[in-house]
């Protein structure tokens, strides 16, 4: 014999209630999900963008190691600190002073780019001994600035035993620097 079917029962209304919740918790999750991609997706491509940064920071540091030490320099911070900054006629006016010479003129000409570089011209008159003009000379050759004597010419004063000495030279600084 057949057994009568069995009522069908209704599901109880708190599954009903819990299966929606659980359906909407996932349409709510799926829709906060696509912005936490996003911003990943994007922290993503900016940790590659700092990984690059800090090797190309590396490369520069190293090259500004290397050129530090053949200035003779600890680190290049410390070859910065030694150049001397302001104007080329004032390097100048304050290199006439060093050696103890008397200026006379100091004329400044064309002041023109090359490259990196920014030259200025200058033109030179003092007073002093032959060995202070020749303190000056190597100081200048020497110093820490890129400095070249185009012509020098020195005559005696016939009233006194001094020397006049007239320079004509150029400064170099790098572009952008006061």
């Amino acid at each position: 014999m057949i057994a009568p079917p069995r009522p069908v029962s209704r599901p109880p209304l708190i599954l009903l209630l819990a299966a929606g919740l659980l359906a909407a918790g996932l349409l709510i999750d799926a829709a906060l999900a696509r912005p936490r991609l996003r911003e990943l997706r994007r922290l993503t491509e900016r940790r590659t963008e700092v990984l690059l940064q800090m090797a190309r920071d590396i490369e520069r540091d190293s090259r500004a190691r290397r050129l530090a030490r053949l200035l003779g320099a600890e680190d290049l911070a410390a070859a910065y600190a030694a150049y001397p900054r302001g104007d080329a006629p004032s390097f100048i006016a304050q290199a006439l002073e060093r050696a103890r010479l008397e200026r006379l003129e100091l004329t400044v000409g064309a002041t023109v780019a090359e490259g990196r570089l920014r030259r200025a011209d200058l033109q030179v008159r003092a007073r002093g001994s032959y060995a202070r003009i020749l303190d000056l000379v190597r100081e200048l050759e020497q110093g820490p600035r890129l400095v070249r004597i185009r012509t020098l010419m020195i005559q005696t004063e016939p009233e006194s035993a001094t020397l006049t000495a007239q320079w004509s030279l150029s400064v170099y600084d790098i572009a952008g620097e006061p």
